[in-house]
């Protein structure tokens, strides 16, 4: 039996980015379902962040994760990764 271990984030996480920027991580609530994103202060409403909006010298992610699923957040198509998009050559 292999037992499901739930994947949470740190309360607080900090990392260098390189060429002097950073990134911290964190998080609202102790749940493991994400109900919202925020990049460097603004929402964020896809399940995927592209990398030049980590450009900033100070750079943050912060997660909400209630303990109760969600069904609105990244739902919509426009809010896929681009790999998932069939439509678009």
């Amino acid at each position: 039996m292999i037992e499901e271990v739930p994947w949470r984030l740190p309360v607080a996480n900090a990392m260098t980015l390189g060429e002097g920027k950073t990134l911290e991580i964190s998080q609202a609530g102790g749940g493991v379902y994400v109900h919202a994103l925020r990049v460097n202060g603004m929402a964020h409403a896809s399940s995927w962040i592209e990398l030049s909006l980590l450009s900033r010298p100070q750079n943050r992610i912060r997660f909400e994760l209630p303990n109760q699923p969600g069904r609105e957040w990244a739902t919509k198509q426009a809010d896929l990764p681009p790999s998932f998009d069939v439509e678009k050559p």
